[in-house]
């Protein structure tokens, strides 16, 4: 609602579950964030580890999507989507000056013990993250299917959907 821009946009607010959710989970919100950063602004996106592996695919394939530039990080069971206009460059020296003992000790829930623990947890990123995610189906404003995620678990919802809801299935 804004024409401010931001360096940092963090977006953990809701399940994606739950209804209306699609508002804060479709390319089309993911876009409307992308054009509200700075330069070398960046998203920061929680993924719920609860879903499926197929439904957090499509929650993946629907962030990457709405950015040119993103990287995925996995830290103390938990992963973020990191998105950007402009090349993500991890500066290893910056953060290993920043990580001192008092940082990694708020960082030891998370499972981060040295500055290494948290640099390994910066991958795989841009094509590659793509490419692990794979092809299939995105939320967008118009088709809010996450909003039927544990519906869509009944075996039996699927034996009465079309055809053409052969992408949104678990494999």
């Amino acid at each position: 609602m804004s024409d401010r821009r931001f360096d940092l946009i963090t977006a953990d607010t809701i399940r994606p579950i739950h209804a209306q959710s699609s508002n804060l989970y479709s390319r089309d919100y993911f876009r409307l964030m992308a054009s509200r950063l700075t330069e070398n602004g960046i998203v920061f996106q929680w993924i719920d580890v609860s879903l499926m592996d197929h439904e957090e695919r499509i929650l993946m394939r629907t962030f990457v999507s709405a950015f040119p530039h993103v990287a995925l990080c996995e830290l103390g069971g938990n992963k973020f989507l990191l998105g950007s206009n402009e090349r993500l460059a991890i500066d290893r020296t910056s953060i290993r000056a920043r990580l001192t003992p008092a940082v990694l000790d708020d960082l030891a829930a998370a499972g981060v013990a040295n500055a290494e623990t948290f640099l390994s947890a910066f991958a795989p990123a841009g094509d590659d993250l793509r490419a692990a995610i794979g092809p299939g189906p995105i939320i967008t404003d118009d088709r809010p299917i996450n909003e039927y995620f544990n519906l869509l678990r009944t075996g039996e919802l699927w034996r009465l959907l079309p055809a053409e809801s052969s992408a949104y299935r678990p494999h």
